[in-house]
């Protein structure tokens, strides 16, 4: 990951010019790409899986509750895990806003409205 990222890093440092605007040329943005689908494949061998393995070989068996779950209520731990995942769609419907063609301009105005007090410092409302 270290390797790539360098190398990402010296591809667009070299390639795009002082200011970072100059087009980068397409084996180079291949490369770049290539790269950067090699950093996500070492993530997922190295670090990604650690928020999995962490948490299961450090806390005790006991705080574990999916097999007691499913000896006690059978099938109703599934119901039981899908209505979480239910509940979870209806707050992410309900509270996370849509930014689909917002331009990356308006993106503090458009969660401002959410998560402050509904006010925009310009007045001005999202644009889509």
């Amino acid at each position: 990951m270290i390797l790539c990222q360098v190398a990402m890093a010296w591809i667009l440092g070299t390639k795009t010019g002082s200011d970072g605007q100059a087009a980068l040329p397409r084996g180079f943005a291949v490369a770049v790409l290539m790269l950067m689908c090699l950093v996500s494949a070492a993530l997922g061998f190295s670090w990604g899986p650690l928020n999995w393995i962490i948490p299961t070989e450090g806390l005790p068996v006991e705080t574990q509750s999916f097999l007691a779950m499913l000896c006690r209520f059978k099938h109703g731990t599934f119901a039981y895990f899908s209505a979480w995942v239910a509940i979870m769609t209806a707050f992410v419907i309900v509270f996370l806003p849509e930014t689909k063609r917002v331009p990356l301009e308006y993106m503090d105005d458009l969660w401002r409205r959410f998560l402050v007090d509904g006010s925009n410092q310009d007045g001005k409302p999202p644009q889509p």
